[in-house]
């Protein structure tokens, strides 16, 4: 059988019999999802033809006229700047004219390689003895039979998908995902904005070149002179042909975008968990905020400190003995004061806020970056730790609980803010050199944000935010729950962390399990428990619900918070 040849096209020639050559019938076209002569359409990348002998019509499917489908217009489809009835009547028309040009062009095509084949069919019914040739006829008749089925369906699938395609509509709950404190109602189009998501980007209404062009110059400054103008070039021609996308919002929705943005009374905040979008009144924000500044664990800075930082990490980054290139990185150019903000905790009472400093282009930035690339292949290794919500979903297909059993999560108290650096550092002595150890404390200890105009240094703990926070914190408490499980008098069946949040099954009685909590909170100051028992067979934990069964397995699902 001859192999298929790879064209731009979604043409299947299906032949007839070589007894049918000589009587003048041509080869059918029969297109993507099986359909003779019409219903034609490009699909993206590249479609074999495959050259059958079949003398049947594909079962089930008649014939299809190109203008009784919209889908096939999109194939070569002409835009126009001008947006009229007139003008959309002319482009469809001038795009069916194209199509049938292109299936007339395919149709002459593929009569050329039908005459080619059927060259080869009777040359080789010459050359080969009778019965070689009847098992090579039959062979590939087969083959080409089965194949053209295989096809027919699944190009007709794509077919009547691409016909009866209706527009997408979002299913999101609005009044979940657009969390509203303020107290004033929201119409319908700042709902609707809002419920894309902080994450959604509105299409510029005209190239950004100078970003463009600002970002490219900022990658390719490293680069040799002779790449780096070989991609401004490039650039620049591809600037040249761009244009702007097509608008993502409605002028409604724009507007009130506008609007959201130029109320002074409204911030807008991503919940801590549920990726919903938090509206809050300005006022009260700055309020939780001032309060999480004033419970002692940060003071007040009389000046800018990040000139003086910058200074002493270029000079700890100058005494080690990385590579140039490696010490040139790890230096943060233009560098900028972290920024501290609080993301509400929806799914608690009060709505209280979790601290964040966002660190980038801080002064001690990259060298976290580079730090947590260190530390991280170290930690995460106990029996006990987790690394997200979906280990920990396979964790549990393997738990079998006893109906005595109790189900509980303990969540630290503000671990990042107590976090106890010294001990750490202890710990870090234990696993890396002088050196090394000495980077850490640096950035450990350099831990300053601004807000509200004013300096703020975190007196202890790792600022949540900074890339290396969770590592370090990871840290701390697999030494801390080694040391607190092993001098435990009871013990949990099963015990699993993932940083602050922990799962814990309780096989001993209700009796003692306050007795556990009592132990873990008095193994150092620094760390206090919290603890939720299971609530009618569940309980929440990280992002999904954990429910017990009644054969003793545990089920899950997402947790709407």
């Amino acid at each position: 059988m001859p192999q298929p040849c790879t064209l731009s096209s979604p043409l299947f020639l299906s032949l007839p019999p070589p007894s049918a050559f000589g009587g003048g019938d041509e080869a059918r076209v029969v297109d993507s999802s099986g359909v003779g002569r019409g219903g034609v359409r490009a699909l993206e990348g590249e479609v074999e033809i495959h050259l059958e002998v079949d003398s049947h019509e594909p079962p089930g499917i008649g014939q299809r006229d190109v203008a009784d489908t919209t889908a096939a217009a999109e194939a070569l489809a002409i835009r126009s700047p001008i947006n009229s009835k007139a003008s959309n009547r002319i482009l469809k028309r001038a795009s069916f004219a194209l199509i049938r040009e292109r299936i007339h062009q395919k149709r002459s095509a593929l009569d050329a390689n039908a005459k080619e084949l059927l060259g080869l069919h009777l040359s080789l019914s010459v050359t080969l003895s009778p019965l070689d040739w009847e098992y090579v006829d039959r062979v590939t008749m087969a083959q080409g039979e089965l194949q053209l089925r295989n096809d027919t369906r699944r190009q007709k699938g794509k077919f009547e998908r691409l016909s009866s395609r209706s527009e997408f509509t979002s299913s999101l709950d609005c009044n979940r995902v657009v969390i509203n404190l303020t107290g004033k109602p929201l119409d319908s189009a700042k709902t609707s904005v809002l419920s894309k998501g902080l994450n959604f980007a509105p299409a510029p209404k005209s190239i950004p070149f100078l970003d463009f062009i600002g970002g490219v110059e900022q990658a390719i400054r490293k680069l040799p002179v002779e790449a780096a103008d070989e991609i401004r070039s490039d650039v620049v021609m591809t600037l040249k042909r761009a244009v702007p996308p097509k608008p993502n919002l409605t002028r409604e929705e724009r507007n009130a975008l506008h609007a959201i943005r130029r109320d002074p009374k409204i911030v807008v905040l991503p919940a801590d968990k549920g990726n919903a979008t938090v509206l809050m009144p300005t006022e009260e924000y700055h309020k939780k905020v001032n309060e999480i500044l004033q419970d002692g664990s940060y003071r007040v800075l009389d000046r800018d400190p990040t000139d003086a930082i910058v200074r002493k990490t270029s000079a700890l980054i100058k005494d080690t003995k990385m590579e140039p290139e490696s010490k040139s990185n790890l230096t943060v150019r233009g560098a900028v004061p972290p920024r501290f903000y609080g993301l509400p905790k929806v799914h608690k009472n009060g709505i209280p806020l979790r601290p964040i400093v966002s660190a980038i282009n801080a002064p001690t930035y990259n060298l976290a970056r580079y730090l947590s690339s260190v530390l991280s292949p170290i930690v995460g290794h106990c029996v006990h730790h987790i690394k997200n919500s979906a280990e920990f979903v396979k964790t549990l297909g393997g738990i079998r609980i006893k109906p005595s059993d109790i189900m509980v999560s303990l969540d630290v108290v503000s671990l990042f803010t107590r976090v106890p650096l010294e001990d750490t550092f202890n710990i870090l002595e234990s696993k890396f050199d002088e050196m090394t150890v000495r980077l850490f404390r640096h950035v450990l200890k350099s831990t300053y944000f601004l807000y509200g105009g004013k300096y703020y240094e975190q007196m202890d703990g790792v600022p949540m935010g900074s890339p290396l926070s969770p590592a370090i914190a990871n840290l701390f408490m697999e030494d801390f729950e080694e040391k607190a499980l092993q001098s435990a008098s009871l013990r949990p069946r099963y015990f699993f962390r993932y940083v602050d949040d922990t799962f814990v099954i309780w096989q001993h009685g209700r009796n003692t399990l306050d007795d556990f909590l009592s132990h873990m909170n008095q193994q150092h100051p620094n760390i206090k428990f919290t603890m939720e028992e299971e609530n009618n067979n569940c309980i929440p934990f990280l992002d999904i619900l954990i429910q017990r069964k009644p054969d003793g397995t545990l089920g899950h699902r997402h947790h709407d918070f």
